[in-house]
């Protein structure tokens, strides 16, 4: 499967067969994520695979904080993984101090890049995951031995979908730092558009006659404000509010 065709055809499965996951596949789906990025390499991820259906029912009914979807999601599953990370590492210097302002938030956010990876590598090989938030890291310790110098960052579900959930729309936005001009980006769904400024002038992508010249081809005024009229009747005809 290639790079793209994976980030676009994964969805969180909520919804597994009775298919048990293989030791083999874990194994393969681990160590294609043992490649994610991490602060100066430090690669604080770990991964705890539970498929004792004991052990799966006890997080379920006593970690999951009453919520429903993580409950029946976790007795459903093959297979809990409890993604951990090694405390103390990301973000740190070797003298304990923190390397960046961001301070813990560091670890967290290099143990959200292994779970992505890890999802990525799983749907590439055919298997489905859900990575869930809501949980009592306290509770899960006490059914899963947490080693030493480490913490919970999530619980991920994983088996053999039994579902094809349908994309839902999908928003995204990119704006650039240099200040003669900048760029945004709105995807909904099939629809998009794609505006770059100079001062005040507007130009639709998708009328430039190439990439190298993005302020020649069509174009219109534009107010520079919020919701300019003359912006949203061409890039936005329904209302919704491409300029915010």
């Amino acid at each position: 499967m290639e790079a793209l065709e994976c980030i676009k055809t994964r969805r969180s499965i909520r919804k597994f067969t009775e298919q048990p996951v293989t030791e083999d596949e874990v194994r393969q789906v681990v160590e294609a994520a043992a490649f994610a990025p991490s602060w100066k390499n430090t690669q604080i991820a770990r991964y705890i695979v539970v498929t004792d259906k004991e052990k799966k029912d006890k997080l379920a009914d006593n970690c999951m904080l009453g919520f429903t979807y993580n409950q029946k999601t976790t007795h459903g599953a093959p297979a809990l993984v409890v993604l951990t990370m090694i405390k103390e590492r990301s973000g740190y210097e070797r003298d304990g101090s923190f390397s960046t302002p961001l301070a813990t938030h560091w670890q967290s956010f290099d143990a959200g890049i292994a779970a992505q990876t890890f999802c990525l590598s799983a749907h590439a090989l055919g298997l489905g995951t859900v990575i869930m938030g809501i949980y009592d890291p306290a509770e899960v310790a006490k059914v899963v031995e947490i080693p030493e110098g480490q913490e919970v960052a999530a619980l991920i579900a994983l088996g053999h979908p039994a579902q094809d959930p349908q994309r839902r729309r999908v928003r995204m936005s990119i704006r650039c730092c240099d200040l003669s001009k900048s760029a945004y980006f709105e995807h909904r769904g099939s629809n998009s558009a794609v505006l770059f400024f100079s001062r005040h002038k507007v130009t639709r992508a998708h009328e430039l006659p190439s990439a190298g010249s993005p302020y020649l081809g069509g174009s219109f005024f534009c107010t520079g404000k919020p919701g300019c009229a003359n912006c949203v009747s061409v890039f936005d005809p329904d209302g919704r509010g491409v300029f915010r």
